[in-house]
């Protein structure tokens, strides 16, 4: 979806006509994610949007690949000596996780500001931003508050989330009513009412 909405930028910024004769030559696209959480993780994996079809056949038409870069300390070493910003961003969450070992988040988060208020690249950004930084490690970087706080809710909305999308699937798939796809997932009849509502409501947008 975001290299969709950069590709429609791209064409509307070029003037192109995508509804023409001539084929509409587009950038290549080279999509990296950097992976900075807990679990253990390789230096580099290849996610497939493949592995998300629920209808997956053995050849697919259909491919999109991202490249998924371990950041954190001690990983993609090469790619840390090449980029110091990088780096010192890996190294200071780093700072953060080792200071939360023994201090609170808060006070974990202000030491690791104020030690790496000296580095090279990162330093004189978090000197003159130290409180905002404070602020938004402390909103983005508790895990356990967010585990604690979101998780079972967000187990419940990802489930509904997908099994709406399942029945709307279903009913594009089949060709069959709402009612069919429903019963095809044996969903209580308790919840039927309310993903019915839902899906007709999505198929009519």
């Amino acid at each position: 979806m975001y290299f969709g909405h950069l590709y429609n930028q791209y064409i509307r910024s070029t003037k192109q006509d995508i509804y023409g004769k001539t084929l509409v030559k587009i950038p290549y696209p080279q999509y990296i994610v950097f992976y900075n959480g807990t679990d253990k993780c390789d230096d580099k994996t290849e996610l497939k949007l493949s592995d998300a079809f629920i209808n997956k056949k053995e050849e697919n038409r259909f491919e999109w690949t991202a490249t998924m870069l371990n950041i954190n300390a001690g990983h993609n070493r090469d790619l840390m000596d090449k980029c110091l910003a990088l780096k010192e961003y890996s190294g200071f969450i780093q700072l953060i996780r080792d200071y939360n070992k023994s201090l609170p988040l808060e006070q974990a988060v202000d030491m690791a500001v104020k030690e790496a208020g000296n580095w090279q690249c990162l330093g004189r950004f978090l000197q003159k931003h130290r409180s905002e930084v404070v602020s938004v490690v402390l909103m983005e970087y508790d895990e356990k508050l967010q585990e604690d706080t979101c998780f079972k809710e967000g187990i419940k909305e990802g489930l509904e989330q997908a099994t709406v999308s399942a029945i709307i699937n279903i009913t594009r798939s089949l060709g069959c009513s709402v009612e069919k796809a429903i019963n095809v997932l044996n969903i209580p009849a308790s919840e039927q009412e309310w993903y019915k509502d839902i899906v007709i409501k999505k198929l009519k947008l």
